[in-house]
């Protein structure tokens, strides 16, 4: 069962951060299906009987978009109501009964993770902003899985922005649940990495977080033996 990501955004081709994660998706062992939605056409260029397949045929959905007035940009309700007719809603339910699907959301936003909540800034927390995905998520008997977010993409320093992107990945791939998943994704992607130039940048920077979990799991690891 393959992976899908549906993006919306308004001005793709002006955004750093989109552009940012979807070159870094090539490093990704399996294919993922990416349905592009224009906000001036308000649709893929591929038909709607190709993207019900896709997400049909998908053991993971995530929506990818940016946070604009906290809700998600208008081509991604269109997307919605123009594409889960009352058929293939059942069609959904029918096939999650027997091979449940994961919706995933992964948001950027200029906003801090701390702006929001009761008593911050923004009185209202990300997952209430959300919950109108989860909702969806349960309308079609999709599982839904906690959010990755991305905040204030364009004022981080290139190593955290290279860190963003190995954890998004991770997120994708499924290999971010505990420190045995990531260091083990981390190495693989190490071993596959060609000796390039381009990405021996990545190489680098694959293995200082591989050394980082590694010796935080050994630290983990010693504090349980002491309480024991």
């Amino acid at each position: 069962m393959k992976k899908t990501i549906v993006l919306s955004h308004p001005k793709l081709a002006e955004s750093a951060v989109q552009s940012f994660l979807l070159e870094g998706l090539n490093w990704l062992d399996a294919g993922v299906n990416i349905i592009k939605l224009d906000q001036k056409l308000l649709r893929s260029t591929l038909s709607l009987a190709e993207q019900r397949e896709l997400i049909l045929n998908s053991a993971e959905v995530f929506l990818q978009f940016p946070l604009y007035w906290y809700s998600a940009p208008a081509s991604l309700a269109q997307w919605q109501e123009e594409l889960f007719t009352d058929k293939f809603v059942h069609d959904l339910q029918e096939k999650n009964k027997v091979q449940p699907a994961t919706l995933a959301a992964v948001i950027s936003m200029a906003d801090k993770s701390a702006d929001f909540g009761a008593g911050a800034r923004i009185g209202r927390t990300i997952s209430e902003l959300l919950s109108p995905f989860q909702a969806f998520a349960e309308k079609v008997g999709f599982s839904y899985r906690k959010p990755f977010i991305i905040e204030q993409f364009n004022y981080q320093t290139p190593k955290q922005q290279e860190r963003t992107l190995i954890e998004y990945l991770m997120y994708i791939a499924d290999a971010d649940a505990s420190f045995e998943q990531r260091s083990e994704w981390l190495l693989a992607q190490l071993t596959k990495i060609e000796q390039t130039a381009n990405s021996a940048i990545l190489r680098d920077y694959l293995q200082q977080q591989l050394d980082e979990y590694r010796l935080l799991d050994a630290t983990l690891g010693e504090i349980k033996n002491d309480r024991e």
